[in-house]
């Protein structure tokens, strides 16, 4: 397994891989790994330039091998993600179909090539490098506590872990994902697929419109973009209740 990754559970369960969203680390599931351990087995990992992964920059690239490693070792499963985790998701999904049991995607659904995509995505693009220097200034990294004060102790790195900078990251998630046209990639995935979209979220009509093109479940689940982190025990419903359904044990050895 991956040295940037955690594994709970019973390896000879189901396996569901849990990616986090731009500036979070895998620890960001740990409530959502309570939920589902005792049925699966849980491997949350940390995206390039995030947590203690060893790439120093974000690439879609090698996110996507960190999933197929993943999957390789544990013969197939289930890949989830939130976010940036989503937009990696689901390239992983297409780049190792045959070892995918289902995709579920929350706050994932944005088309960046329409003109509230477009205007999202210059949004992001604009304001990355004044995140890049907040990553160096004491006040503002304060003020991104504050703003992520909601997300539980838990779902933060234990203090003696040394991380890459929250702010650094989220500013290279927020480049990454900014004028990228996902939906075509979503739509060459043939697996069972889940959209999640927050009542409260923005692009609301994207996640309806992705869902119908692609055949896909739409769940909507209460609050904003935050949702699948800030009240993990509704998201961790969603992923059990999918998983209950589409994920495979992996094979017993002869």
């Amino acid at each position: 397994m991956l040295d940037h990754a955690s594994a709970f559970g019973d390896r000879r369960d189901p396996t569901v891989v849990l990616l986090p969203p731009a500036g979070a680390t895998r620890h960001v599931w740990t409530p959502h790994v309570r939920r589902l351990a005792d049925d699966y087995h849980v491997v949350a990992v940390d995206l390039p330039a995030h947590g203690t992964h060893p790439d120093a920059s974000f690439a879609f690239e090698s996110a996507v091998a960190d999933v197929g490693a993943v999957l390789q070792a544990t013969e197939r499963g289930v890949v989830a993600g939130h976010s940036l985790g989503g937009y990696v998701a689901l390239r992983a999904a297409v780049a190792h179909q045959s070892r995918v049991d289902g995709l579920v995607l929350a706050g994932a659904a944005t088309d960046f090539r329409s003109i509230p995509g477009l205007a999202s995505s210059a949004l992001a693009t604009a304001l990355s490098p004044l995140l890049d220097l907040a990553a160096h200034s004491e006040r503002a990294t304060n003020w991104l506590d504050d703003a992520t004060a909601d997300v539980r102790d838990s779902q933060r790195p234990p203090d003696d872990v040394d991380t890459h900078n929250p702010a650094s990251a989220l500013a290279d998630g927020m480049r990454a994902t900014a004028f990228q046209d996902t939906w075509p990639i979503v739509e060459t995935y043939d697996g069972p697929t889940r959209l999640v979209h927050g009542r409260d979220e923005a692009f609301e009509s994207h996640a309806r419109e992705l869902a119908d093109r692609v055949d896909a479940d739409l769940v909507r689940i209460d609050g904003d973009h935050q949702t699948p982190i800030q009240h993990p025990d509704a998201f961790a419903n969603v992923l059990a209740d999918f998983a209950d359904d589409v994920a495979t044990a992996p094979l017993a050895p002869e």
